[in-house]
């Protein structure tokens, strides 16, 4: 059995599925949810929207799923972060739709050093992190050698920590972007 459910309180929020590449259904909110009944490694295909694919797998066993934030979950993780629920995909998400600081190394505003950049901070620190993981994972795959893959796995964390510090500091601590305290938007 199949059991999907859209926890949005957005009426445009819709998640959408599909069995064997037919075509997608809705998962209306608020809504009921849709339960069903498949045949065993059926393929479910996951949506956001009607066309852009979340994921998918092989139906093996009863599953459930829930459509949130505009992602979909094996869980309701809602706004608690307990241990071991930790959701990464929501944390990033969190953090790209935080106000930026405005005195960061890189801001969709002009920096310190009077030049407009297209990436802001946040960005910066989510695209060298995925680098990171991505070379340490290498670097995994390839058993741990001590060569290339750990230089490589290295000198991207060293990316990675620049990244983050410049949210704050500019050059190991020569610029202070430290954020002055401003009143959050209503």
């Amino acid at each position: 059995m199949l059991t999907a459910n859209n926890s949005s309180t957005n009426n445009s929020e819709s998640g959408h599925y599909s069995i064997d590449s037919t075509s997608t259904n809705d998962v209306p909110s608020p809504g009921p949810g849709r339960d069903g009944y498949f045949i065993r490694n059926s393929v479910l295909r996951l949506y956001n929207g009607t066309t852009n694919i979340d994921s998918q797998q092989i139906l093996t066993r009863d599953t459930s799923f829930v459509y949130e934030q505009n992602v979909w979950r094996s869980s309701l993780t809602g706004g608690s972060f307990l241990a071991g629920s930790l959701d990464l995909g929501s944390v990033v998400d969190k953090f790209l739709d935080a106000p930026e600081n405005p005195n960061a190394m890189y801001t969709l505003t002009n920096n310190a050093h009077g030049n407009t950049n297209s990436m802001t901070q946040q960005s910066l620190v989510v695209s060298n992190m995925i680098a990171y993981m991505t070379a340490y994972t290498n670097w995994a795959a390839a058993g741990f050698p001590n060569n290339g893959l750990k230089s490589t796995a290295i000198s991207i964390q060293g990316n990675m920590l620049t990244a983050v510090q410049g949210q704050y500091q500019y050059g190991g601590g020569s610029a202070n972007y430290i954020p002055y305290p401003t009143a959050c938007p209503p």
